[in-house]
């Protein structure tokens, strides 16, 4: 069985990259081989550092890098029972005991959001997947998720950046060795949209706000009272009808307040 694994712990890399070359699609920004390696790469890193036996460490090597394949030919909230089923396909074609395969799938499973690990390797697959979150990296690759999402249709909310924070907020991770090296740096990245999150709120805020004779833009300082009243009532009603920038609801408003003077003149 040593030997087997060995050697198919050098055949799952070539298979899986050879599915991923051959059914690619450009609108996977994120889920692409590129996320594969760095899952494997970050489930390595975790499985060394609590020195897992040998078929543990194949069993979370195989699971890492079958886990996204499902992204190519299916949904997203199906990908993980589509790659569970290409995984089993290829390790009981090579001989590889339903006992082993059992656990790789089990692997696999976990890693649907949110994460309920059972065990300790569904632990640390589940941790090298959102890895990232710990990272400055997250800030890449959150922005490569909106893109893809909206790239395959998926839809992407306006709420995005609110949706993210609280996804990091409610996210943990499992294992010892990723609280204490990535914990702080989560943090950061919350710190980042929790920013984003208010700096929203007060341009939403803003842009709603009514402008009235006592409060209103410098640009209307000039005009004559009443002319500078009806720029006020067109700009209002611009805020409502139109998601443009402030200044262009200004400078419109108060072209067509002059209009009006001039139209009530003649």
């Amino acid at each position: 069985m040593d030997n087997k694994i060995i050697l198919l712990s050098t055949q799952i890399p070539v298979y899986v990259s050879a599915i991923f070359n051959e059914h690619m699609k450009t609108a996977f920004v994120y889920h692409n081989l590129e996320h594969t390696r760095r899952v494997v790469k970050r489930a390595v890193e975790i499985a060394t550092h609590y020195d897992l036996s040998k078929p543990d460490s194949f069993i979370l090597h195989a699971a890492s890098w079958f886990h996204d394949m499902g992204q190519l030919f299916t949904t997203p909230e199906n990908h993980e029972q589509q790659s569970a089923v290409m995984m089993e396909s290829f390790l009981l074609e090579h001989g590889i005991e339903q006992s082993i395969v059992k656990v790789v799938r089990e692997c696999i499973l976990a890693t649907k959001i949110p994460h309920r690990p059972q065990t300790f390797l569904q632990e640390i697959i589940c941790d090298a997947d959102t890895y990232n979150l710990g990272t400055k990296e997250f800030l890449i690759t959150d922005e490569q998720l909106k893109e893809e999402w909206r790239l395959r249709g998926i839809g992407v909310s306006p709420e995005w950046d609110r949706i993210t924070l609280e996804f990091l907020k409610r996210h943990k991770f499992f294992t010892t060795y990723c609280r204490e090296k990535l914990q702080q740096g989560k943090q950061d990245n919350i710190d980042v949209f929790t920013k984003r999150s208010e700096d929203i709120n007060k341009s939403n805020q803003k842009s709603t706000m009514k402008w009235t004779l006592e409060n209103f833009p410098l640009e209307m300082s000039d005009l004559a009272p009443n002319v500078r009243e009806k720029a006020i009532e067109i700009a209002n009603k611009l805020k409502q009808e139109r998601h443009i920038k402030e200044l262009s609801i200004v400078e419109e408003a108060i072209k067509r307040a002059e209009e009006w003077f001039l139209n009530m003149e003649g």
